[in-house]
């Protein structure tokens, strides 16, 4: 099995584990299309519900160019003029103003927006997007010819933070483009923000399984041996030994009707 096809396994099999944990926002982003969008959006990290700006590994962002705030209906295609060297991303926030969906770049991500969410917070997006969802520098926002909107564009340099260590040699923070830490942070079912062993997690939500895969009907049999069951693990203290709740992967913590779908 490709690595493209076990890592987009395992982005789906955990992000149907945490979604229902995570802020408002970051589940209003819909797929339209393949890619690793998804993943980007949610700050670089797959399983990491708690505060990702707060957690050791987690993302630090500076603008690098000027912003630039349009408000307009409609089909829209911004120029953003050539990126600066030191440009690693492109920082879209977008609100919707009316209900409608919202086509963002080129890298197949869309906002929906219901007439309750529209001038909201709900109706609010925001993350950074890989450079390639411009097209000749330029950024377009796709959407019906009476759908309003505000968006606001940046390039900016964003660079992963270390993550911290435990007296016992153990590191703990968020997944980043370095890989992941023995403990991962997440949100347990009472609330409190702690840590998950990797191999617990890598157990429970099949990337253990994944790596004896050799082919995409081995990956749904295995879905279908599982349909309908949670699994358990626990959280600890960035010790490692602690325990302060559990995480819970399975059908009772999957995503809402309005979660984005792989």
């Amino acid at each position: 099995m490709s690595d493209e096809f076990r890592q987009a396994l395992r982005t789906e099999l955990v992000h149907r584990a945490e979604h229902a944990r995570v802020r408002r926002w970051r589940r209003r982003w819909q797929w339209i299309g393949g890619g690793t969008l998804g993943v980007l959006l949610a700050g670089g990290a797959t399983f990491a519900a708690a505060d990702l700006f707060s957690q050791p590994g987690g993302p630090v962002t500076s603008t690098v160019a000027d912003e630039i705030t349009v408000t307009g209906t409609g089909t829209r295609t911004i120029d953003l003029g050539p990126a600066p060297e030191s440009a690693t991303s492109v920082w879209v926030d977008v609100t919707c103003l009316t209900a409608a969906t919202y086509e963002l770049g080129a890298g197949g991500a869309a906002l929906t927006c219901t007439a309750d969410d529209a001038g909201t917070e709900t109706g609010r997006a925001f993350g950074p997007f890989p450079l390639s969802v411009l097209r000749d520098d330029a950024f377009t926002l796709a959407t019906g010819p009476d759908a309003a909107w505000e968006l606001t564009l940046a390039y900016v340099n964003e660079q992963s933070t270390d993550w911290a260590m435990n007296e016992s040699g153990q590191t703990y923070g968020i997944g980043n483009g370095n890989g992941s830490p023995d403990l991962i942070a997440v949100i347990a079912t009472n609330g409190r923000e702690g840590y998950v062993h990797r191999a617990d997690l890598e157990e429970a939500d099949g990337t253990a399984a994944a790596r004896g895969f050799t082919s995409p009907e081995d990956a749904l049999r295995w879905q279908e041996e599982r349909a309908g069951k949670s699994f358990t693990i626990q959280v600890y203290e960035a010790d490692g030994t602690t325990p302060i709740g559990e995480f819970t992967i399975g059908p009772s913590s999957g995503p809402p009707a309005d979660a984005p779908q792989g």
